[in-house]
């Protein structure tokens, strides 16, 4: 049997804003819960291709694909 994995189409951010909540606790001693947004990235043909887990072996028939350990930002 022979299964293709499926390679998102779209990276998902989140985003926080940490800064209001620690003047909040710094000036007022309150906790306020976080201001989130979401971006949403879509990815291009070539980007998918380098990020598309590839098939490390089979367990019975069962293809086994890399999985996504760590994704971070950097400049």
């Amino acid at each position: 049997m022979t299964e293709k994995c499926i390679v998102p189409t779209t990276l998902t951010v989140i985003v926080v804003d940490t800064f209001a909540n620690r003047m909040a606790l710094i000036h007022q001693n309150e906790f306020r819960p976080f201001i989130k947004r979401t971006v949403h990235i879509k990815l291009t043909d070539e980007q998918r291709e380098a990020i598309a887990p590839r098939d490390v072996g089979t367990e019975g028939n069962v293809v086994q694909y890399e999985e996504v350990f760590e994704c971070f930002l950097e400049d």
